[in-house]
This record gives C-alpha cells, structure tokens and sequence, in this order.
C-alpha cells in the first residue's frame, strides 16, 4: 500500500499530467487540487505499492497456509491503472481458500467471479483494485 512518504517518494510523479509528487501527503492534495484525472494517480498500482503490499500481506498468508505472488500488468509493465493480480498458491494439501480471505484487509467486501481456469477474490485497497487467483485447472492434472 501507498502508506508512507518513501513508498509514494518511489513512484515520483503523477502519470496524468507528470508534476512531482514526493510525499503521500503530497499526492493528496495533488489529486484534489488538480481534478479527477489525477485522482486515478492514486488508484494505479505501481510495482513498489504492489511490493509493499505484498510484502504486508505475505506473513500472514504463509501463516493461513498459503504464498502470494504477483502477476499481471504491474509484474509486466510495472504499474497498472485497472488492478493488481496477485495468485495464491496453497502451501499443503489442506490449506483453506477461507483461512486466507479471514486475513485479507476488508475481508467483508470481498466478491468472487469464475472463469475456466481459476476462482477470484475482487476486493480494493485504499480505492484500488485487488484480484486474488485461485487457479483451478492444472495442466496435466486435476485441481
């Protein structure tokens, strides 16, 4: 997450309109100032907020029996303004899809969607969107 001054330091400028932005202080009153096209700044995903949040969650996951991994736009471009894709992957046999969603920040808001390969979690983070993949569908296996 974008929570302190060295995190939002990293990211440095805003993607809209390219004026500085060194403190997280600095990119609230950016956004508020400058309009909404801003504000989307402050949604995006950039690799450091993604590694930050990450590594925040990544204790208490591996303790719920699962390991969190980062994918998508962020991973491959190193931002994101849609959201950040993250897979989890079960530690055992028996490691509960719900012992990780208890540890989740804003467990109660958290919706799910299918497709033919994985079951995803949807929830946000500060006003940014999180998917967290749970694959189904191993090739040259079963799930």
């Amino acid at each position: 997450m974008i929570d302190n001054d060295e995190t939002a330091a990293a990211l440095g400028t805003c993607a809209d309109c390219g004026a500085p932005v060194g403190t997280l202080e600095d990119a609230r009153a950016h956004a508020a100032l400058d309009g909404l096209a801003c504000i989307d700044w402050l949604a995006r995903w950039t690799i450091n907020s993604a590694l930050a949040f990450i590594r925040e969650l990544q204790p208490r996951a591996m303790e719920a029996g699962w390991c969190i991994l980062l994918g998508g736009g962020v991973l491959n471009r190193g931002e994101s303004k849609n959201d950040l894709d993250l897979l989890a992957y079960p530690r055992t046999a028996t490691s509960e899809r719900a012992a990780l969603i208890a540890v989740l920040p804003h467990t109660d808001d958290v919706t799910w969607s299918t497709c033919s390969v994985a079951d995803i979690a949807h929830f946000n983070i500060e006003g940014r969107c999180v998917e967290l993949i749970f694959q189904t569908f191993v090739p040259g296996g079963s799930a």
